[in-house]
This record gives C-alpha cells, structure tokens and sequence, in this order.
C-alpha cells in the first residue's frame, strides 16, 4: 500500500484545488488515494463530516466516503437568507485511518468563470528517454489563476506528429484512459522542417471545469521540440585511472542556458570545499576514494518551476510588474513585521523612523512601499506593537497575517465589496468559527485583529501561477501540503514529479524511463558519443589515448546530483533514491541497480521579491520569471549538497512515516528495515517488557577504533582460514607505512571482529592476535585465536578488524571498549528509567536530558553531572555549552513529523544549519541580519560521520576518531 494520501496516478501532491460555479459535480474524491479509507471534514459555517448546502454550496457524501461530490450554483446576493455570508475559499481536512499516513489540510476555491486556460510552458523540449507532461494554468474572469496540472479525466490527445511521438495506454484497456499522467514519449526523430511539432498534443479540461452554460469543455494546445543531441562531460577531481574502485559522483544541470561556466564554477568550489572544508568532515577525508564529474546540457529557458503562488507587489498590469511568493510572504510579514515591532523593545530601543529604516534595508523598497509603512495605519500599529513587548507572539492575543488566513483563507474581490474591517467581522461572525475575534483592542476576552494587519491581507486577493520553465529535467520547486489547518504556510519541495520524469511514486515502468535517459548519457556507444576518450586533463575528447566507458557510472555505489537553477527565497533539496532496470548495452541482459538521484537547488538567499516579464501571447497574459545573474554559491547551497547527496548513506533524517509500529505489520517491516540500515533509532527497538526505554538496545553502542584491517576477499585465497585451531587473514591496514607499530597489528592485540557491513545485526567476536608479517602496499596476513566459535565462510563477503580503544576505568571489565555513546551516558539513561511513551513531543531533547514531564530540556543532565565521576566530568565539560553534540539519544522528528525515532545527537548536518552559537543567533536575527549570513554548516555527528566512513572507507575510521574527542 502506498504511503501517501494523494493520487500518485495525477501527480498530485496536496496543492490548492479550484473549481467554477457552475452547478457540476466536483468529484474530490478523485485527488486522493482510492486503495484507503478517508474521512473528510469541510468548514463552511462549521465543522461538517456529512452532507451539508451552505451558500449554494453543496457537499454529498457516500456512506463509506468512496465518493465525495461538490456542487455550486453561481452566487446571487440574497438568495439564501439562512446563509447570508458568502464563501469563496474553505478548509477541507482530510484523514486516513492509517497512522503511518499524515492528514492533510486543503484549500478549496470557488470561482464564477474560466478567462482562459493554456499549455505551460507552451513548448517543451524532448530528448530520448523523457516522458512529457505539459502543465495547464487558467485564468479566472475574479482575476486569479490556478494549476490544473494533476486534474483528474482530462483527455489527451495527439494531434500532430503521431509519426515521431506517442502517448502510451494507461492504464490498460479496456480502463477508459481518464487518468494522468499519460506522458509523451519520443518515436522517432522528426526531419529538421518539422521540429518543433507544432500543437502536438490537444488537452481538454474536465467536463466539471466548464463554464456555467457552455456545453463543450475546454482545449488547450502545446507544441513539443525534439533535442536529438547529448551534452558535455567533463571529468573535474580524482583519478580517471580509478573509475572501478572509486565512488563516482556525476552532476547533472537543470535551468542553465548558455552558462557552462557557472555549472562547472559550482561544481569547483563545492568540490574544493567538500574535499578540505574541515565542516565538511569525514568527507574531507574521502578524497582519495572519490571521483566528482559533470554532465551539462544547455537548456531552451533558465530556472526550474516555481510552482506556488505569488502575489504583485508592484505594477500588476506593466511589463515588470515586482512579485513575491505568497507563503514566504505571509512568513516574513509576521517574523520580519508583526515579530519584530513587537520585540524591538527587548534588544534596542527603536523608533518609528529607525524601524522603517530596517525594512527597507531587509527588503527592498517595492516590498517596503506595498507595505505602506508611511501610511497611517501603520504609524498607529507600531506603537501598539512595540508597547505589546512581544506579548501577541508568546500568549496569541493579536492576530496575525497567516492567523487570519487560517481562520477565512484568502481574500476576494468579494471583500473589497465589504468595504472596512468591521463589515467583514460581521460577515466572518456569520460563519460561526471566528467569534474570538474584535477590533476592540481592550477587550482581553478576544483576540484583537488591528486593522493594518486586515489591510495587507486583502492585497493578497489577487494571485497569479509564474508559467513552467522548459528545462532538462522539467526540475519544480513548489509548496505543497499543509498538515494542520493553523500552519498556514505548507510544507515546500524540489522536484516531486516534473514535467519530463514522474515522481517516483510512480510504477516501475516510469521510473525506469529516467534510468533510460541517464543511460543514454552514461553508455557512450549507445548516447551517440562513439567510443569516448579522455585527454590528459581528463575531459572528453575523441581520440585521445584513454579509452574509458562511462556506463561505469550506472551501478549501485554511485550517485547522480542534479543541480537546478531555483529562483526562490533559500535554498532546499530533495533526495530520492530510484530503483532502475537498465541494458548498459545491447549484450547485456537486465540488471537491477539502485540510483540515488540527488535534487539540489544552487541559488542561495536572494531578494525577498523579484521581477518578472508579463507578456501578450494569442491574447493571454503570461507572467514568466525574469533572469537573474547569481555570482557566487552561499555555503547553504554547497550545505543543501552535502545534506542531500548524505541521504543516500544515512537515509531519511526525520522519517516521518514511523508513527505507531504497533499498527500495519508489513508496513512497519518495510520502515523499520529502512530505519535500520540508518542513523535513526526506532523506539519500539529500545523497549524491555515493561515498556522503559533500555540503553544496552541503542545501536550506536559501536566501538571506537584505534586500528584497523580490512579483509581482502577479492580472491578465495584471500578468505578468512581456519588450521589447527587458529585463524588467518589478509587484511588492508591503514597502517602509514611498513612496519608502523602505530596503525599495524602486533602479537598479542585484543581485537574485534565483524562482518564487513556495519548493519549486518552480528555480534562483535572478540579475538587475539598471535602473529602478523607485514606485506607490500600496506597489507598484513594476520593469525588469532579466539573463544568464540563461528563459520569463516559466513565472512566470504568481507569483513573488519578492528583493534579498539578498550576502557581502563576501575568500572570496566576486561571485555569493553569505548563506545560512540560514553558509557556514562548509557547508564544515565539507563538510570533515568524512562517509559518508552514518555517523550512524546518531537523535538530535540536528549532523553537522559530531559526531565518527567518533557517540557523542561537539561534538568536530569545537571542532576547527573552533580554526581557523576569525576573522569566523565571532565568529558561533559564542553557539554554544558551545548549539550545537544553530545551522542546520546535524542527525541526524534519536528513539529508535525511522527515520533518514536530518536536520533544520536542534536547537533549534526543532517539535522539542519543553522550557527554553532545558537543562543546567539536568535537576537541577531531578530535585529535584522539576514539569516542566510549567520548559516555554517554544523558538521556532521559522530555517529553520521562513523556511518560515511563504514560505508566509503573503513580505512579513514582511526583518523575520523580523533575528531570525535569530547562530544562522545
């Protein structure tokens, strides 16, 4: 069973829907996931679960929830005299029983009429092995437009060019073909006259998307450009001699037309600073086992996707008009307006002048003027705010921007009709839901809305979709769902389905369609590129002397970043890992292979608000982005890299999807074997049958190595042998040279043996060297004995030698070694006696540091190191001013995610970037430097950076060590 509420056959990802007046069913239903059992709640003049006609608005419901149907009639005033207040945007919270499976908040709004309706971008670009969406924008006759993208029953059809393209049957007959996404795929190469296929492909709308009266539905049109030509490899750090036995690391572009060089400039510096930055550790220690390559292809438009909303700032009707995305909008003005009027009390005294002084120098003067700081409303809120000392932030007396949208949702031209703030009270107080509210600010009963906050909400009434870029991968950046109606602002995203590759939700068979273009790019016979050679530098030239097949790339180790040109307000990424089956030629049968794909954007924070180009094209405005010249790449965009592409070796950082693993057995099998093989512990794994929380469980109790041996098994001789009752091996050491009785094994070392993957759920064999001869290039054959008995051909597959840190304290016994978890914070832990449901707020805590009640982080930490050792005393003392590095376990999550994961520290890359002196940063910010400024990377956790190195190269672990020093 999919995991997801939505329709993964639409690409829908819980964006705002939209529907017409015009008395047809909406079929709801459709947007979400059939297989599950949903519940639905709409808030119209309350809460309704049932069936419900409010305002010409009706809602039917089956029994069992299998249909939901919505129907609206065009508005007339007056006609409903029970229901006088009109709606033109509501709530709809939809459930599953499944636990695993978030709730999601939608925002439904009612139009009268569709102006016009197109094909965005109105042409794409093809190369082999794509699969073409187009995207579809209309426009509203109340001004507004909408993404109609993932509609369901939209038929498609070709039109032109059925000879070069194709549009496969989905699903199978003999299903009526109603459903998305029927993506275009390539035939044949058309001849030069006939590309681009102009209006290819003829969508029509949905029979319940017509306009009230008409009686046909509505065409869109696009045109599609064949690219039968491949991009430019380049090979940028390494050694082009070691493809084999290297992890190969290539970046794809996405959003760059005519601008090789700033790919390949960010390519440089994020692989300098990746290969020295010490934040950057361990994978500043993994140079030597990395090859870092770059494929470009020069795109028909620059940027990918924003996918959101936006509002005009500025010249809503000139050929520039100033634009900001509505949901960062809505953020800041609470934050940078509303938050920080209110403290500026509390760090500097600020007057009136000086605060006007500060936006401007944070935003830029269009978003300062649409603001109307000069204006009277304003001139009468600051005060109020200022005076208030924080007051409406820490208790919720005022309302604020996203407040009120959460209350009433988005304006309309409707509330320009209303007039002032009390109209429109008396309107909303119909409604039944915001009675709390006044505008009397002595009121201390409700919730005081002061009418400059009512004012900036209603210039958010008219809000218009930037059209889809056409770019390599069709990369989008965009808003989705929103969890719980109060967070107005919804959770954002890079690349979840795009217009040339489906999410990979997506069946097998469209999956493997991406795996199919990178595999053109990576077989050089098959791309076109004949048989590639490499000159001495290492950039691709043909008939050079060395002769190197790129497919080497296409196979489980390596990894593939795709970097995007994003215009958006910081800076995200994505990763997600695509399970492909691929011919690296035509000999060669199958082969199943895992491909991390790696969404990164590289634009660091930029202006709040930007321009764009309006345009007239066939009578129909479009509003595209306008360029943007970025110089240099912030250490966020190179920290998002770095986050994202570690994802494919520590997986998920928050895993949302755990919820109660007392539910849905094969699903929990399913997430917690992915949990496993990661840096996230599942609760339910540390239980004893009492349910208390059992330290000896915690999987980080991994032994910190001061040497050691990497088995050789490339050859059957090489395996572990067992004659006359003692062992033998051939191991790589990290050993810095021959005879280094330093990192080499010696007679009599007590050592550990393991299998070589480091989530194999085997037992550390404890064992004694009892001979070694050094070998060439850094080898040793080693022999030991040991007590415990095991199968040598149970390590056939590799293994590790390590020789430990072994304890000395007087509490140690002969058999333990230091641990990434210190043993003092085991039996903290252990001590606390903490039932397993105990911490049941996400956050950041470490459990031993938290007291009973999980409001108050620290109390039981103090208490401990008041009687701790004295030894373990002087290992915590940096401990005390920042007690998240140390490894322990931490309550796992954030705000809306799941609980019952816990994470090994609270301070790590993996967990976000924000500045080492956290305590710091918070006034600072709240002062007006930009946060992108005070962004370092947090390095990585030891238990993050011990997983790298198992997984890279075992080798670099005793080097790694001693960069764990006291936060262990």
């Amino acid at each position: 069973m999919e995991l997801t509420l939505f329709n993964k056959e639409i690409d829908y990802q819980g964006q705002d829907l939209h529907m017409l007046r015009n008395n047809k069913e909406f079929p709801l239903h459709l947007f979400f996931n059939s297989n599950l059992t949903l519940s639905y709640m709409f808030r119209l003049d309350g809460e309704h679960t049932q069936d419900v006609t409010y305002e010409q608005i009706e809602i039917k419901i089956t029994g069992n929830n299998e249909k939901v149907i919505i129907k609206a009639n065009p508005y007339i005033p007056g006609t409903d005299v029970n229901h006088p207040a009109r709606v033109d945007n509501f709530f709809i919270t939809v459930k599953s029983n499944n636990p695993l499976i978030s709730d999601s908040v939608i925002l439904l709004h009612l139009h009268d009429e569709i102006d016009k309706a197109w094909t965005s971008p109105s042409t794409l670009s093809i190369r082999k092995g794509m699969e073409l969406k187009f995207g579809v924008l209309a426009s509203f006759t109340d001004g507004n437009y909408a993404d109609l993208s993932f509609y369901p029953e939209m038929k498609k059809e070709l039109t032109n060019g059925n000879n070069y393209l194709n549009i496969p049957t989905y699903p199978p007959p003999p299903e009526p073909l109603i459903h998305d996404p029927k993506r275009l795929t390539w035939k044949t190469t058309p001849p030069a006259d006939e590309n681009p296929i102009l209006d290819a492909i003829t969508i029509e709308l949905p029979p319940w998307m017509e306009n009230n009266g008409s009686t046909s539905r509505i065409q869109v049109t696009g045109s599609v450009r064949f690219l039968d030509e491949f991009g430019n490899l380049k090979f940028h750090k390494g050694n082009i001699d070691d493809i084999d036995d290297r992890m190969n690391i290539l970046f794809l572009s996405d959003g760059f037309k005519n601008n090789t060089s700033n790919f390949h400039k960010t390519i440089d510096q994020f692989s300098t600073e990746l290969l020295k930055k010490e934040t950057y550790t361990p994978w500043n220690l993994l140079g030597d086992r990395l090859n870092i390559w770059s494929y470009y292809t020069d795109d028909q438009q620059e940027y990918s996707s924003l996918e959101s909303e936006h509002i005009f700032v500025r010249n809503a009707s000139s050929n520039s008009p100033i634009i900001i995305e509505l949901y960062s909008f809505i953020s800041l003005f609470d934050t940078k307006v509303l938050k920080k009027a209110a403290f500026s009390t509390i760090f500097e005294t600020k007057t009136l002048p000086e605060f006007k002084k500060y936006l401007i120098d944070f935003y830029s003067n269009d978003l300062v003027t649409f603001l109307e700081i000069d204006n009277p409303d304003f001139d009468n809120a600051y005060p109020f705010l200022k005076k208030s000392n924080g007051a409406w932030f820490d208790e919720g007396k005022y309302v604020t921007l996203s407040d009120l949208c959460s209350r009433v949702g988005l304006p309309s031209q409707y509330n320009d009709g209303l007039g002032s703030l009390n109209n429109n009270l008396i309107q909303w107080n119909k409604l039944g839901w915001i009675t709390d509210v006044t505008t009397d600010p002595s009121n201390s009963t409700k919730k005081y809305i002061h009418p400059y906050v009512f004012k900036i909400w209603k210039k958010l009434k008219s809000r218009i979709y930037l059209e889809k870029m056409d770019t390599s991968y069709g990369v989008t950046n965009t808003f989705l769902k929103r969890e719980i109606r109060e967070v107005f602002e919804p959770t954002r995203y890079i690349g979840a389905g795009t217009t040339k590759f489906p999410p990979t939700s997506e069946n097998a068979g469209a999956i493997v369609n991406f795996g199919s273009y990178i595999n053109k790019i990576t077989n050089p016979i098959k791309a076109g590129f004949g048989q590639i050679f490499f000159d001495q530098n290492g950039i691709p030239e043909l008939g050079k002397d060395k002769n190197e097949y790129i497919k080497k790339f296409v196979k489980p180790s390596d990894n593939i970043i795709l970097l995007s040109r994003v215009r958006t307000n910081g800076v995200y990424g994505t990763n997600q890992i695509l399970s492909l089956t691929v011919k690296l030629n035509e000999d060669d049968p199958g082969t199943d292979l895992s491909l991390h794909r790696t969404v990164a954007s590289i634009e660091a924070k930029i202006a709040t608000s930007f321009k764009c180009k309006r345009t007239v094209t066939n009578d129909i405005y479009r509003y595209e982005q306008d360029n943007l010249d970025v110089k240099e790449t912030r250490n966020q965009v190179k920290n998002t890299i770095v986050h994202e592409f570690s994802h494919n070796y520590l997986r998920d950082e928050y895993s949302a999807k755990f919820g109660d693993l007392n539910q849905d057995a094969t699903e929990r099998t399913k997430l917690k074997e992915v949990a496993d093989y990661s840096n996230l512990e599942i609760g339910k794994d540390l239980e004893t049958q009492t349910h208390y929380i059992d330290a000896s469980k915690i999987k980080w109790r991994w032994p910190r190595i001061k040497k050691i041996g990497l088995g050789l098994v490339d050859q059957p001789e090489n395996n572990i042998k067992f004659e006359n009752n003692v062992y033998s091996c051939i191991v790589q050491t990290n050993a810095l040279n021959i005879n280094d009785n330093t990192n080499a094994f010696k007679q009599g070392d007590r050592i550990l043996l393991r299998k070589r993957f480091l989530f194999d759920k085997t037992t550390y064999i404890q064992c004694t060297v009892t001979s070694s001869v050094d070998l060439s290039d850094y080898k040793q054959e080693i022999t030991f004995t040991t007590s415990t008995q095991f199968t040598t051909s149970d390590y056939d597959d590799g293994f590790i030698i390590i020789f430990p840190f072994w304890r000395t304290d007087s509490n140690a016994s002969q058999n333990d070694f230091q641990q990434l978890i210190h043993h003092e914070v085991e039996n903290a832990i252990m001590q606390a006696n903490y039932f397993s449901n105990i911490i049941t707020k996400p956050g950041r805590p470490m459990v031993f540091a938290d007291d009973r009640n999980n409001n108050r982080p620290q109390n039981i930490l103090k208490e401990f190191l008041d009687t701790s050792p004295p030894s373990f005393k002087n290992f915590i003392a940096n401990a005390e001013k920042n007690k998240s590095k140390v490894v322990g376990l931490y309550a796992g999550g954030l705000l809306s995610y799941f609980i019952g994961i816990y994470h090994p520290t609270g301070f790590c890359t993996m967990r976000g970037f924000v500045g080492e002196d956290r305590e710091d940063m918070l006034p600072r910010d709240l002062l007006g430097i930009e946060k992108a400024k005070l962004i370092t990377s947090n390095s990585f956790c030891p238990v993050c950076s011990y997983i790298l190195i198992d997984y890279i190269d075992p080798l670099k672990h005793s080097i790694m060590d001693v960069k764990y020093g006291k936060y262990i």
